[in-house]
């Protein structure tokens, strides 16, 4: 009876064949990503009111 040898190969995630790392937290291995910078803007006062709001359903004609 022949023997088969098997290579375990550790796989690769889709994340680490685009070129990104791991680090290592405790028991868990964390990606190590980054936000691109965003310029920061002011919303207006019609920005900040929400849609199920009365007032603002009736802007909607």
């Amino acid at each position: 009876m022949k023997t088969e040898h098997t290579k375990k190969v550790a796989m690769k995630s889709i994340f680490e064949e685009m070129g990104g790392t791991y680090r290592w937290q405790g028991d868990y291995r964390i990606p190590n990503i980054e936000l691109p910078e965003q310029e920061e803007y002011q919303l207006s006062k019609y920005g900040h009111i929400p849609v199920s709001t009365p007032s603002y359903q009736s802007w909607q004609v």
